[in-house]
C-alpha cells in the first residue's frame, strides 16, 4: 500500500474514532483506545466532541497532532449552545420588562431573543396611528403632540387693544382663544399698543426733535426741543431753540457754529469787528511748539523788544500749539497738535487762555491732519500749510477740502500771509532742514513764485524765518512784512519787498529769556489810517 493510501485510511480511522466521542485527558480527540491519535496534517480541521456533549472542531497543530475541541459560541435561542451550563448568559436582559413605540403607539413587553439569535428585541404589540387632534397627545405617533391642529378661527380675547383680536389655537391640548398681536412699547398711533386700556398714554416717553441745521443743536443758544402725542400723531417740536443770524455785539452764538459776535465770519462787516485801524500788534509763538509740549504766546508792538504775554493754556491745561491765524477784528485761532487731530483753539491776545471750537455735535473740532503754518486772507479765510499743499482750514467739517496750491517743497515748518489786497507770500523750512525762501502766492493759479534764495540778518549770517506777519513799519501807511527767525528765535525783521532780491533786514536782535520756539508761526492784521488815503 502506498504511503497516500496509509494516510487516507488512519485519517478516516480517525474520524471514526471523534465521532465515537472519544478524547483524552487533554481534550484532544483519541482512537477507541484512548491514546492520542498521531499523523495528522497542520492546519486540518475536523469534527470532534468536546467531552461535555458539545460538538465542536479540532485544528491539527504545527507537530502534527490534533488540537484541542473548541465548542461552539453562545446564541440567543433558549439553548446551552457552548455546553457550560448556563443557557444565554450572554444575554442578560433576556425576560426584562421594556416599552417599544411612540406616542399613543407605546405598548409595554418583555425583552426576547431576536430571530437572528445574536441580538434581543422588545415583544411589545405596538399600537396603531391615529388622526392628531388637539389633546396633548401625539395620536399619529410621528414625534410630535398636536401639530397642524390650531383651527385659526378669529375670536375675542377679551384683553384691549391690539392685543383684543385673537383666532383659536391649540395650547397645552386645549383650544384657547390667543391674540394675533403681540404687545409692545406704547408709541404715539392713536392704539393701545401695551394693551393696558389706555392709549397713548402720558406715561410714553416724548420724542426728542431738533429742525435746525446739522451740527447746531445744542451749540451756542441753540437747543433741541420734545414732540408731544396729539390725536395719535407727533406734535410740534416744543422748546426747541434754533439758529438766527449772528448779533455781532450781544455776546452770544446767535447762529450756533460755535463762533461769538467778532469771532464769527459773518461779523467781518460789522463796525466793530472790522480790522483796528492802526494796530500794528504782531502776535507770535515761543517755546516748542511740539516736544515740548508748552507753547509761549507773545507779542511784538512795534521795533522794541517783544514781549510774552504768558503759557497758552488750553481749559486750563497746558497745549503745545503749531501755528496761529488771526481774523480782522481780534479772534486769535490756534493749532494744537494730537496724537491722532490737529485740534482748533481760540486765543485770549490779552492773558493767552485758549477754548476749543467746537466741531459737529459740539465736540472739540478734529481735523484729521498736521498743520505747520496758517494765515489769514482779508475776507477772513483761514489757510493752512500741511506737509506739501496748501487748503482752507475745515471749519465747517473735520476733513480739507481740495488742495488749493501744492507746495514748492515737503515743509517741516513755515508760515504764510495775507496784506489788505489778498496778496499772499510764504515761507518755512524743508522737510530737509533747508531754508525754503520767500516765495509769492498766486492761489488762483495755484503756483509759488520765489522772491529770494536765502535770508541774511544780523552779522550778515543767513536766517531761516519760519514766521511771517504784516504790521507796521516806517511808513504809517504801509504794512510791512515781518519775519520772525525760527528754531533759536533771535532776531525779527522786515521783508524789503522792493529789493531785488528781496531782502530780510534785522530790526530787533531779541535777547533776555526766551525760550526760542520750534514753530516760529506769526499771526498778525495791520490796516493803515484812512487819513492815509488823502495822500494816495
Amino acid at each position: 500500500m502506498s504511503d497516500r493510501a496509509l494516510r487516507g485510511s488512519l485519517a478516516l480511522l480517525f474520524t471514526v474514532a471523534f465521532a465515537g466521542g472519544c478524547t483524552d485527558d487533554s481534550g484532544r480527540p483519541t482512537t477507541d483506545a484512548g491514546a492520542p491519535d498521531a499523523g495528522c496534517v497542520a492546519g486540518d480541521v475536523t469534527a470532534c466532541d468536546d467531552g461535555a456533549g458539545c460538538v465542536g472542531t479540532s485544528t491539527c497543530l504545527a507537530d502534527g497532532m490534533w488540537g484541542p475541541c473548541v465548542g461552539p459560541d453562545e446564541r440567543c435561542d433558549g439553548v446551552d449552545d457552548d455546553c457550560d451550563g448556563l443557557v444565554d448568559e450572554e444575554f442578560t436582559t433576556v425576560g426584562e420588562p421594556c416599552s417599544a413605540g411612540v406616542g399613543a403607539c407605546t405598548a409595554d413587553g418583555v425583552v426576547a431573543c431576536a430571530a437572528d439569535g445574536l441580538s434581543t428585541t422588545c415583544d411589545a404589540a405596538l399600537g396603531e396611528p391615529a388622526a392628531e387632534v388637539c389633546d396633548g397627545v401625539d395620536d399619529d405617533c410621528d414625534g410630535a403632540v398636536d401639530e397642524g391642529t390650531d383651527p385659526a378661527t378669529p375670536c375675542e380675547t377679551g384683553e384691549s387693544g391690539v392685543c383684543a383680536a385673537g383666532a383659536l389655537a391649540c395650547v397645552d391640548g386645549a383650544e384657547l382663544c390667543v391674540a394675533v398681536v403681540e404687545v409692545t412699547a406704547e408709541s404715539c398711533d392713536g392704539v393701545d399698543d401695551d394693551c393696558d386700556g389706555a392709549v397713548d398714554e402720558a406715561d410714553r416717553d416724548d420724542v426728542s426733535c431738533y429742525d435746525g441745521p446739522a451740527g447746531t443743536a445744542d451749540v451756542g443758544r441753540c437747543l433741541s426741543g420734545m414732540r408731544g402725542c396729539v390725536d395719535g400723531m407727533l406734535g410740534a417740536c416744543m422748546g426747541q431753540v434754533l439758529p438766527v443770524d449772528e448779533v455781532c455785539d450781544d455776546g452770544e452764538d446767535d447762529d450756533c457754529d460755535g463762533a461769538v459776535d467778532c469771532a464769527d465770519r459773518d461779523c467781518r462787516a460789522f463796525p466793530a469787528c472790522a480790522p483796528p485801524v492802526g494796530d500794528g500788534a504782531l502776535y507770535f509763538l515761543g517755546g516748542d511748539g511740539f516736544f515740548d509740549a508748552t507753547s509761549q504766546l507773545w507779542v511784538q508792538e512795534g521795533e522794541g523788544e517783544p514781549r510774552s504775554i504768558g503759557v497758552i493754556r488750553v481749559e486750563g491745561q497746558l497745549r503745545a500749539v503749531e501755528a496761529i491765524a488771526l481774523i480782522p477784528g481780534g479772534a486769535l485761532y490756534g493749532f494744537v497738535p494730537g496724537d491722532d487731530y490737529t485740534y482748533v483753539v481760540t486765543i485770549d491776545p490779552e492773558t493767552a487762555e485758549a477754548t476749543y471750537v467746537p466741531g459737529p455735535g459740539g465736540d472739540p473740532l478734529e481735523i484729521e491732519d498736521y498743520i505747520f503754518g496758517a494765515g489769514t486772507a482779508p475776507d477772513g479765510t483761514i489757510y493752512v500749510m500741511l506737509f506739501n499743499e496748501l487748503v482752507v482750514a475745515p471749519f465747517d467739517g473735520q476733513t480739507f477740502g481740495d488742495p488749493v496750491a501744492e507746495l514748492p517743497d515737503r515743509i517741516d515748518f513755515g508760515d504764510i500771509a495775507f496784506d489788505l489786497d489778498g496778496r499772499c507770500y510764504l515761507i518755512g523750512v524743508t522737510f530737509d532742514g533747508d531754508a525754503l525762501g520767500l516765495h509769492a502766492c498766486d492761489l488762483d493759479a495755484g503756483t509759488f513764485e520765489p522772491l529770494d534764495d536765502e535770508a541774511v540778518g544780523f552779522d550778515d549770517e543767513p536766517v531761516a524765518p519760519a514766521g511771517l506777519a504784516f504790521g507796521p513799519g516806517s511808513d504809517p501807511c504801509v504794512a510791512s512784512l515781518y519775519g520772525f527767525e525760527t528754531r533759536a528765535l533771535d532776531e525779527i525783521g522786515v521783508y524789503d519787498l522792493d529789493a531785488d532780491p528781496v531782502r530780510f533786514e534785522r530790526i530787533v536782535e531779541v535777547t533776555g529769556d526766551f525760550a526760542g520756539p520750534d514753530f516760529a508761526d506769526a499771526a498778525g492784521w495791520y490796516a493803515p489810517d484812512p487819513a492815509c488815503a488823502e495822500f494816495e
